[in-house]
């Protein structure tokens, strides 16, 4: 896997995203080793014994990570074939051209690298990319229930029908942190992501139909961690604030580009989103085992909608902008059941 750890935060907090929660879910992409370059290899097969020919897959990962001088790194990719999967009673799962659990082929490449400024800052870049081609092999069969006859799958004719979809996805994450400023930890991320998917089907004697979805964004997120010095010596010694200002900006599509108009998925108006935010958090530790956290969120931007037409003989959709303001306020308390 390309994830080295997955963190909890427990409780609301105004820092992590736009939007208001109740907790968050970090995944944090692997990171560089110590010392001279460290190599990891697998490779494995995965089947069903009783339908080995029809579930058998592969799947192998290569990753080197280390240090030199200054600069840490981690590298690593991987790829999967994943054939058809089966139930419990030896019965096929069917196939659909949007999902990439059966009959595909799953690529992934990421990295990170650390560079080392002076002993307080530090640059930090993690990119990660994929590519998945799904290509079905089975159809959903409909069963008769006043015959008793149950539903399932059989093989789909060469002749009969052709369903493909293929997607990729890119994240990259460029941060620069300064953990003595002075008194305070800064860091600025700025993020970009891009992904999208192109689903095809085609029937004999019929049109083909494609369409293309997906999102992309960009953005900055800046957040200072300062100290509540004042309280040092006080049964609330070790509290902090975080604040900062976030941007991001937003963008969904889907659109047809091959047969007529709303064959193979409806199209949607394509969507772009701005968005400013202030925010700030205080934790406060009451005691040994309570924390007091509370915060607020403040967010202004606008949705812009764009004109489409979705429906051949009916009105196009027309567009618009709205701007809206989000004030998001939260307190919690939060008790630790053990260290872990």
């Amino acid at each position: 896997s390309a994830f080295g750890q997955m963190e909890v935060v427990r409780g609301t907090d105004a820092a992590f995203g736009f939007g208001f929660n109740g907790g968050s879910l970090s995944f944090a992409t692997r990171g560089p080793t110590q010392g001279a370059p460290q190599f990891s290899t697998l490779l494995g097969i995965d089947f069903q014994p009783t339908d080995a020919g029809d579930s058998f897959g592969w799947r192998f990962r290569q990753d080197v990570s280390g240090t030199t001088g200054r600069l840490g790194y981690y590298l690593g990719a991987s790829g999967r074939f994943t054939s058809n999967q089966f139930d419990s009673d030896g019965n096929i799962f069917p196939d659909t051209n949007s999902n990439f659990r059966t009959s595909s082929d799953v690529y992934a490449f990421d990295g990170t690298l650390v560079f080392e400024l002076t002993d307080h800052q530090e640059l930090e870049t993690k990119q990660y990319y994929y590519t998945a081609e799904n290509y079905p092999e089975f159809r959903a069969v409909a069963g008769d229930f006043a015959a008793g006859v149950l539903s399932g799958t059989e093989p789909i004719p060469d002749d009969a029908f052709d369903a493909s979809s293929d997607a990729y996805n890119y994240l990259g994450t460029f941060t620069y942190r300064h953990n003595d400023l002075p008194g305070s930890k800064l860091q600025v991320t700025g993020f970009i992501q891009d992904g999208s998917g192109r689903f095809k089907t085609d029937r004999p004697g019929r049109v083909v139909g494609t369409r293309d979805e997906g999102n992309n964004r960009y953005g900055v997120q800046t957040s200072v961690e300062t100290p509540l010095a004042f309280l040092n010596g006080t049964p609330f010694e070790g509290a902090a604030v975080v604040y900062g200002v976030d941007y991001q900006d937003y963008e969904y599509f889907r659109t047809q580009v091959e047969g007529p108009l709303g064959h193979n998925g409806v199209p949607f108006p394509g969507v772009k989103e701005e968005t400013w935010a202030g925010h700030g958090q205080a934790r406060i530790p009451i005691s040994e085992d309570f924390i007091l956290t509370g915060g607020f969120r403040i967010e202004r931007g606008s949705y812009v909608l764009e004109d489409a037409l979705v429906r051949v003989g009916r009105p196009p959709f027309e567009g618009g902008e709205i701007d809206f303001e989000v004030n998001l306020f939260n307190v919690a308390l939060l008790y630790n059941l053990n260290d872990s």
